[in-house]
């Protein structure tokens, strides 16, 4: 790597390219100046700022002058022929929670203002049933990358990372991150869809609509149905169900609704979709947090 890579620590060597003063921004021409010098002395191609927040002495929250940061960091990249990207920090999350754009800290600018947008988040516990993690040590150490929140791609087609162990030299080990392919599951057909959500509207008609957080034994659970229509245990084969439920959630064919049930509570049933029929591309995906999450009452695993 040696003439390849270059690094510098803020501890050692601060850089804050802009400041405000007098309710303006004000950027140090003469570290910005340097900056170009050392990227196009050594033909730099990708520059890195990890965290942001540490270039600058910007209020996060003021989208006007963050935008006028990250705009300057775009002439750079343009002088230096060169691509610029930063790290930048989420909100504290809800357990469980998938992280999209608009967790980021601050203001909406930090986002909008950068041309491409790229979102970690941790393997949570129902993709890592699915992918036969039983261990939540071991999960912990898998996370996706999705590009923006309008591009959440099924657990299987998410870019997966995985987070190995190295020993080097002096016998320090240190975690490497290497890429990881999701295990594929088993694929629904559209006749497969149809079927169930015609099971799915029947069962609504009759007052015994499927419910999300329900258990297999009872029959209620929304896999149940999924499994009458493939030939599958609901209770045994729950973790080959689970992720083919999220990717219906997700193309709209099936929705999820807040009802009283038996007992009075507001519980989650799970009614057949609108307009799936016309829209099988299913541009219009919403986040699985917004269905499931770790809190949830979820199958038997």
């Amino acid at each position: 790597m040696a003439g390849r890579i270059f690094v510098d620590s803020l501890h050692n060597r601060p850089l804050k390219i802009a400041r405000m003063e007098g309710g303006k921004v004000v950027f140090d021409e003469r570290a910005i100046a340097e900056l170009i010098a050392t990227i196009k002395h050594n033909s730099i191609d990708v520059v890195i700022f990890d965290p942001f927040v540490s270039c600058h002495s910007i209020p996060e929250n003021d989208n006007v002058s963050i935008d006028k940061v990250i705009k300057r960091l775009a002439e750079i990249a343009l002088e230096c022929n060169c691509a610029i990207e930063i790290v930048h920090h989420v909100r504290k999350a809800f357990r469980g929670a998938e992280l999209t754009s608009d967790d980021a800290r601050g203001g909406s600018a930090i986002v909008n203002a950068c041309r491409s947008v790229r979102i970690l988040n941790r393997m949570n516990q129902i993709e890592a049933d699915a992918a036969g993690i039983a261990s939540q040590k071991d999960r912990r150490q898998y996370f996706r990358c999705d590009r923006d929140k309008a591009n959440m791609a099924p657990a299987e087609d998410a870019s997966w990372w995985y987070i190995g162990n190295v020993e080097i030299e002096n016998g320090d080990h240190v975690g490497v991150v290497e890429t990881w392919e999701f295990p594929k599951t088993a694929d629904l057909t559209v006749a497969d869809i149809k079927a169930i959500r015609l099971d799915v509207q029947n069962s609504d008609i009759v007052g015994t609509a499927y419910m999300l957080g329900s258990r297999a034994s009872d029959g209620r659970w929304i896999g149940c149905a999924f499994a009458k229509r493939l030939g599958l245990d609901a209770a045994k084969d729950a973790k080959r169900i689970s992720p083919l439920i999220i990717r219906c959630l997700n193309s709209g064919a099936l929705h999820v609704v807040e009802r009283k049930g038996a007992n009075r509570k507001l519980r989650k049933f799970v009614v057949k979709g609108h307009n799936w029929e016309n829209d099988q591309a299913g541009e219009n995906k919403p986040p699985i947090a917004e269905y499931i999450s770790e809190s949830d009452e979820v199958p038997p695993f």
